[in-house]
């Protein structure tokens, strides 16, 4: 009787501070600024910034390797769906590439790009979604150990999730803002924290007109803008120009 061969074990790699971060230099914007939160917990875990490179011929050996689908390795295939992320190694990534061993970074659509993004960072940095609310840092460490055979593709049970920030103006005191209720810098940290969660949406703001900055700056981290009763339609009816004629149109 014949015998199967038995399988052969997986090996790894390891992500250091010899490892760049590559990413592509098409990726809409809020992509670039995923990918600086994660080159920021990847300071936090090895002490030190590492290398980030926008060309594959400057990719080190090993590399972590953003992209949302116009420059994925051949191997990697982006899963279909609304905002699924995907995580995979793959060795030798792209032809003239110094790259040995790559994580990739990938998904469905801009926002499953981003997602994954902030699962690697949670999953193998252990970075908490809450970091800068809870103050809990990542564990500080030499190298972190990655499979060769790593592969995971997830998405989201509900389309939309997010946040409303209801009585926002009870952290005015704590970090005012001009005309943005709470200070911008605090609201691109609650937009970070959304993402990290893997939430798409976000009502910025109880008392609030389309132009507010605090909405432009949503719209630049890749988040879906929502309304509430307060403004229906997205009209702020207590901050309506008294010589303007009310109207929704």
């Amino acid at each position: 009787m014949a015998c199967a061969a038995p399988l052969a074990a997986a090996g790894t790699f390891k992500i250091d501070l010899s490892t760049s971060l590559y990413i592509t230099p098409q990726e809409p914007g809020p992509v670039p600024q995923a990918a600086q939160d994660l080159a920021s917990d990847l300071q936090k875990v090895f002490g030190r910034p590492v290398a980030i490179v926008n060309d594959p011929a400057k990719a080190h050996a090993t590399t972590i390797w953003i992209s949302s689908g116009d420059d994925l390795p051949a191997s990697v295939q982006k899963p279909s769906g609304w905002e699924k992320l995907h995580i995979q190694a793959v060795n030798h990534p792209a032809s003239g590439s110094p790259a040995v061993h790559a994580v990739v970074l990938t998904g469905s659509d801009m926002r499953g790009t981003l997602f994954a993004i902030y699962q690697f960072s949670q999953k193998f940095l252990g970075v908490d979604p809450l970091y800068w609310w809870t103050d809990h840092q990542p564990r500080r460490r030499v190298s972190v150990s990655l499979s060769d055979d790593l592969s995971e593709t997830q998405g989201p049970t509900f389309k939309y999730r997010g946040f409303f920030i209801n009585d926002e103006d009870l952290l005015t005191g704590w970090a005012p803002g001009k005309k943005t209720g709470i200070s911008l810098k605090v609201w691109n940290r609650v937009y970070e924290a959304i993402l990290r969660l893997k939430g798409d949406m976000v009502c910025p703001g109880t008392w609030i007109f389309p132009d507010d900055p605090q909405i432009t700056l949503a719209a630049e981290r890749g988040l879906i803008i929502t309304k509430h009763h307060a403004i229906p339609l997205a009209v702020y009816v207590p901050r309506w120009p008294k010589d303007c004629p009310y109207t929704y149109h």
